[in-house]
């Protein structure tokens, strides 16, 4: 009875037969590659609809199998040596809606074959040789809602070409390299993009004016000014988007006057200082951003003093306090906190620190990772009553023999790694 069930599959649903071998024979191409495929299982068949080969050795020829993916909604070649004649196959993927094309060697050329993929969402062309010329057929996508432009030679005079992306919601047009090739001239350009909820600009040649054009950009939610041009006087434009819940305003610009054009943003969730020249007394006005939930200080230059500020900040969540000089001794100001994440310094990893970063943490650790922490067997006394470590990594610290088997004794469940 079973050989004439499966006959009759196989003769009124032949495709549906051989779709699932041929998917299956794709699935073991791709994996051979060190790529992974995610698959649908709540449709018959479990189609793949996720292809993942990142950093892998695919070649333009494997793209011509993946239009046989009839399910394919997503595709990440990030990192791979994908060229413009491979991009040429990707028209027959109907269904595909998130492409990164991020760090591979597709150029202009290969954009007027991107700009076919109509369902497509979100495109990421990240550190690609794609200028002004591809983007005018990148212009057509206009269901377009995330694209991805970062350390590409997009221009000023491209970014005219966006205005015709009305349902753009997420742009990156990041310069780390900071050559200059994008200014307020362009910043003009993205004035008319009222979907966009999340704007990247690091490294841009931006000032305050054209900081004063995205005023009408009243859904945005996250913007990244690291490294730009802004200075602490400009940054008062800030306090006209009510909605910003996500900042960056890292680099050697932004000092401890900026901080007073924060006050403003009362919806601000995160934060982020990097490399910054903030000090202590700038600190204290950040602390009066109560709805703050992570805070990156990393490379500023806040000292011990200055973390006493941040105890009024109950509802912080995340911390990053790496790169600066705060010290061991200087964690204890942090104690009435219940963060869920602390980065430190190495300065600051010492026996004393880790007494302090414990304390600072919402809830005991399952897992403890202290590798190259400048840690003794003095310090282990501190995690013997932490009964919920389930893991402990002391390898490079300076415990001694006895000290862990001591602390193992006291926490005889805890895999200790040295």
């Amino acid at each position: 009875m079973r050989w004439w069930l499966l006959l009759v599959l196989a003769v009124n649903f032949p495709t549906l037969v051989n779709g699932d071998e041929t998917e299956e024979k794709i699935a073991g191409e791709i994996r051979a590659l060190f790529g992974r495929v995610v698959r649908d299982n709540e449709v018959p068949g479990r189609p793949i609809v996720e292809v993942v080969l990142r950093n892998s050795l695919v070649a333009d020829a494997l793209l011509v199998d993946l239009t046989q993916l009839k399910s394919l909604r997503s595709l990440d070649l990030m990192f791979t040596k994908v060229t413009d004649k491979g991009l040429k196959h990707l028209e027959r993927i109907k269904n595909l809606q998130s492409l990164n094309l991020g760090a591979t060697l597709v150029t202009d050329n290969g954009m007027k074959d991107v700009a076919a993929l109509m369902s497509l969402r979100k495109l990421v062309l990240y550190r690609t040789q794609v200028s002004n010329a591809g983007l005018k057929q990148i212009a057509r996508m206009t269901s377009l809602q995330s694209l991805n432009l970062h350390d590409t030679k997009v221009t000023d005079a491209g970014l005219k070409q966006l205005s015709a992306l009305q349902a753009l919601e997420d742009l990156d047009v990041g310069d780390p390299r900071r050559t200059g090739r994008l200014t307020d001239v362009g910043l003009r350009e993205l004035a008319s993009l009222k979907s966009l909820q999340s704007l990247t600009l690091g490294g841009t040649d931006v000032s305050g004016a054209g900081l004063s054009q995205l005023a009408s950009l009243q859904s945005l939610t996250s913007l990244s000014l690291d490294w730009t041009k802004v200075t602490d006087e400009e940054m008062k434009d800030l306090s006209r988007l009510k909605s910003l819940e996500n900042l960056t305003v890292g680099g050697e610009n932004v000092t401890d006057a900026g901080m007073k054009s924060l006050s403003g943003l009362m919806s601000l969730k995160s934060l982020s200082l990097h490399q910054s020249r903030v000090t202590n007394a700038g600190l204290k006005d950040v602390a009066e951003l109560k709805s703050l939930t992570r805070l990156n200080l990393g490379g500023s230059q806040v000292t011990d003093d200055g973390l006493k500020y941040l105890s009024r900040m109950k509802s912080l969540e995340e911390l990053t306090l790496g790169n600066t000089n705060i010290t061991g001794a200087g964690l204890k100001n942090l104690a009435g906190l219940r963060l869920k994440k602390l980065g430190i310094p190495k300065q600051a990893q010492t026996d004393l620190g880790l007494k302090h970063y414990l304390a600072a943490l919402a809830t005991s650790p399952s897992v403890l990772i202290l590798n190259g922490w400048k840690v003794t067997d003095a310090g282990l006394k501190t995690l013997a009553n932490v009964t919920s470590l389930k893991v402990l990594d002391l390898l490079g610290t300076q415990v001694t023999d006895a000290g862990v088997k001591e602390l193992q004794n006291s926490l005889p469940s805890c895999n200790i790694v040295r």
